[in-house]
Formats: C-alpha cells, structure tokens, sequence
C-alpha cells in the first residue's frame, strides 16, 4: 500500500508477471517476466515515480492446474557477483535512457549500475533463460536460478548492433523468443529515434534474428499497422514462422479512446531484406543517405527493402479481450497460443500520481490473466 499525493492509500499488487511469457519444451511449466517494478510518470521531464525502489525483476514459474495457473517458484534474478539485480534506471552513458529515478515524496533515487528493465523472455532446453531488458538494450543470459551469466549490449565488442542503441526510451527490445534452432528473434518496441522525429513517424521496426553463439545477427523490417502501434510480444512457430503481438496503447471499451488495435500476426522472416550495416555504424545502413526510419513507405519500396511477411491470425478485441496491455505470447502447438497481460502492478498515473488501475470493460482492477486461444 502506498500514499499518493491527494492522500489516498493505493494498493500495489505483488503481481506484475505478464510482462513477457515463454514455456518449457514440454509445454507443462508457464514462466512469466516482471518488468522494473511498480512505477508511474513523475513531475519532472524524463521522470518515474518507483514506489517501491529496490524491486528486483523476477521471473514466476507456473503450472495449469484446472483453469487455474498455480505458481510454483519465483526466481529473482541476480547479477554474477550474486547481488540482487536493480530495475532503475542505469548511471549515464552506455545503456542510460536519461530517466530520472524518484521516491514517493519527489526526492531523486540515485541510478544504478546493471539496472534492468526486462520485457522479454526466452526459456531454453537446458532451464536456462535469455532476458532482454530495454535500458541498454541489453540481452542478459541467466542460468535456472536466475545468476547471470553473461550480456550482449550495443556497446560491447561483437554484441548487438550498435544501431540500437537509437531506441526511444522506454521502447527498447521488448519481445524476444528462442527458436528451434536455438537462434532468438527479438523485435524492437517501435521504430528507433535515428533521428527522433522521422522514427515516432515510422512504421518500419527493427526485428532481429540472432545467433547467441556467434553474436551475429540479422535485422529485418517490421511494419506497423499504423505508427502509433507497438509490438509487444513475440512467439516462434518454428525457425520460419514466428508469432507478433500488435497493439495500441489504449484501453479496450474506453468511452473517450477506445481500442483499435490488439492483434496477433502470423510473421515469416523468409525472403525479408536483411538491412544490418557491415561496419556496425551508430546510424545503420543509408539509403540514399537516409537511416531506415527516416525512409518512407514509398522510399522503402524504392530501396527494394522487402519486409518480412505478414497475416492475420487473431484479433483479440474482437474476442472480448479486457486488458491494454498484452504483453507476452507463446506457442502451445496445434495452432494454440497463450498471451499474458502486464498489469502494471494494479496502478497507473492518474489525479494525485498513483491510482489503481481500472479496466474500462469491467470496471475491476488490473490482474495478471493467461488467455489461451486457438489462431485462425
């Protein structure tokens, strides 16, 4: 329980697991990611109020029982050194996004170092889990007690493509999965800011294919719906097929702004441009002597950029669908899916800073759901 500004106790909810969802092989044991921690917008620019600022990420492990899921460990994820693992913000410089830290009563929480902002979630044959967290972006590699074991940052030699570095803050690498093969395919929220204005009116993200051994990569386009959606989760098929989550930021059923977009896509990396830069550039690859996002549509077609291809398996409003977040998706087989929501903890920004957060289609506080439904 907290205190907001106008004086009135909120409750923040012990939940948060939805921000990611991956299975086991055997397709028995659900586990679900924790993002940063409970956190709202502050007064400052660039601000977030943490209500509870040594939360540590943490990954839930979760088996079906009935309808019923039942938690059955809860792993909190630790540095190699053992210490916990922080979701503020990181010191300036490498990974820093320029968020300042705050406590309830306004006063700056200092930054810390390795701090995480996890939204992506991959399990592994061996038990172990690959993470990606939207500070750095960052690919952090944890074993099964959740200790880890190494990262892969835009500014490390041989690591991800520096390029990413441009992410929008607060919209880094958000959905990641592992594939058969054991390559992972990560995709960006949104378009990066490479520049700023041109990528907030972008439809052209990121998706990458990476191989964690080698720490090469492939990066392919993505095309949003329209630029004011994100993608939010992503779940692979098989090395040829993987599952996006589309969505806007909008709450389904709201009377002023309704939702218009939560949709699962059926994607295929098959016959894409692959549009890397050779020489690891800050700015990517040009065209022209643009970056990707600041090509148009039509420039793109130009460049013969071929996005990866893209069908309609599920529209989630359509099946009555509550929350404004679905934030994790698995493969279950047999056309089957399971999508988590990220509740927020149960608090958003509102009148006096943290009020509870009510889901406009039943008027009830946010909680962690698994949906399973079947793909057209």
């Amino acid at each position: 329980m907290v205190r907001n500004r106008a004086g009135a106790d909120v409750p923040v909810r012990a939940g948060g697991f939805g921000s990611a969802l991956a299975v086991d092989a055997a397709g028995k044991r659900f586990y679900l990611l924790t993002d940063r921690g409970p956190n709202v917008d502050g007064a400052l620019a660039d601000s977030k109020i943490f209500p509870i600022p040594d939360y540590t990420p943490r990954i839930g492990e979760f088996r079906i029982e009935g309808e019923e899921l039942v938690r059955a460990r809860v792993i909190q994820l630790t540095r190699n050194d053992g210490s916990p693992v922080s979701g503020l913000p990181t010191p300036a410089g490498p990974g820093a996004t320029g968020e300042t830290a705050l406590a309830l009563d306004g006063t700056v929480i200092a930054a810390r170092d390795g701090g995480m902002d996890a939204e992506g979630l991959a399990v592994l044959r061996d038990g172990s889990f690959w993470v990606a967290e939207e500070y750095g972006p960052t690919l952090v590699h944890f074993d099964r007690t959740g200790r880890e074991i190494e990262r892969i940052g835009t500014a490390d030699e041989g690591g991800l493509p520096a390029v990413l570095a441009r992410r929008r803050p607060n919209y880094g690498i958000e959905a990641l999965a592992a594939m058969p093969s054991g390559r992972l395919v990560a995709v960006l929220q949104s378009p990066l800011d490479n520049p700023r204005e041109s990528g907030r009116a972008s439809r052209a993200v990121r998706l990458l294919v990476i191989d964690p051994a080698s720490r090469s990569s492939r990066q392919l386009v993505y095309e949003l719906d329209d630029p004011s959606y994100m993608v939010s989760a992503v779940a692979a098929v098989s090395d040829d097929e993987v599952l996006v989550v589309e969505r806007d930021d909008l709450f389904p059923g709201d009377p002023e702004r309704p939702s218009r977009q939560k949709r699962v896509y059926r994607v295929s990396p098959s016959g894409a441009t692959d549009v890397s830069e050779a020489a690891n550039d800050a700015s990517g690859r040009r065209w022209n002597g643009k970056t990707l996002e600041a090509l148009s549509d039509a420039e793109r077609r130009e460049a013969a950029i071929v996005p990866v291809g893209k069908e309609l398996a599920a529209d989630l409003l359509a099946l009555g669908y509550p929350h404004d977040k679905p934030e994790g998706i698995a493969y279950l087989g047999d056309d089957r899916v399971a999508i988590s929501n990220d509740d927020d903890f149960g608090v958003v920004d509102g009148a006096g800073g943290i009020v509870p957060k009510r889901l406009p289609l039943t008027d009830a506080v946010d909680e962690n759901e698994v949906w399973i439904i079947r793909l057209r």
